[in-house]
């Protein structure tokens, strides 16, 4: 054997040891929360958008379901999550006190049912100025216009 092959399986055997040292070095510390999001019949809901809210630090993740329904949130902390699902046509779902644990994946599969239709309606108004220089106040009649004023028995 010469010291060009001796040299060759030394390098192989100190890299193959350093990788492995690697992998056994790390550790998980972290869970998962994942699923398939379907609707009444079972049909995979694409594009409906998941919100997990972790509820020790109020911080959210928001994620889309794939064509397939399907999400995937690796690398949570450990604790309790509130995870809210929503997609236009369809009823809220939310979901309280999920679970995320170390080293596992917490599998999530709700069934949206078709919701109705709802608006939100926003009145805003402005506050009339105040002049408080003159004692002169806007929005005098003419005479015309009292005149046109409905009244009973007139």
């Amino acid at each position: 054997m010469t010291i060009r092959n001796l040299m060759r399986y030394a390098l192989i055997a100190m890299l193959c040891s350093g990788v492995c040292l690697s992998a056994h070095a790390q550790s998980t510390t972290q869970g998962a929360i994942a699923g398939t999001v379907t609707d009444e019949t079972d049909a995979a809901i694409p594009g409906a958008k998941v919100v997990i809210h972790n509820n020790a630090t109020n911080g959210d993740v928001a994620l889309t379901t794939d064509a397939s329904g399907l999400y995937r949130a690796p690398l949570l902390p450990p604790g309790t999550y509130t995870v809210t699902f929503t997609m236009q046509g369809f009823s809220e779902r939310r979901e309280n006190g999920v679970i995320v644990e170390v080293n596992s994946v917490t599998t999530l599969s709700p069934h949206l049912t078709t919701g109705s239709v709802s608006q939100t309606v926003e009145v805003t108004a402005e506050v009339p100025v105040l002049k408080f220089d003159t004692p002169a106040f806007g929005g005098q009649l003419s005479n015309k216009e009292i005149e046109n004023i409905p009244i009973n028995n007139r």
